[in-house]
């Protein structure tokens, strides 16, 4: 089930995602959400949190927000409300 965002849609984000094979790369489908929905869901949603662990882990080093997304087991990995890929790099 993709997500309800008609302006900017998945499978186009996607499609750059995989090509993405130097760096680690995190892909992330929120199901219920359309091009509008991280302004109204704020800081509990997915949108707002998930771009904050990123840039925490990868501009600042943050070791403790890498859960959110390494590794099989991951805290986006797991949760409900997404669905999510990652590339060779993110597994480790």
């Amino acid at each position: 089930m993709p997500g309800k965002d008609t302006t900017v849609k998945c499978d186009g984000v996607k499609s750059t995602f995989l090509t993405v094979t130097d760096q680690p790369a995190f892909f992330i489908d929120e199901l219920a959400s359309d091009h509008g929905w991280w302004v109204y869901q704020g800081a509990s949603g997915v949108s707002l949190s998930m771009a904050a662990a990123w840039f925490r882990v990868h501009l600042m080093n943050d070791t403790a927000n890498r859960k959110y997304f390494y590794g099989a087991n991951c805290t986006f990995c797991t949760d409900s409300r997404v669905q999510v890929a990652q590339n060779s790099l993110m597994l480790q």
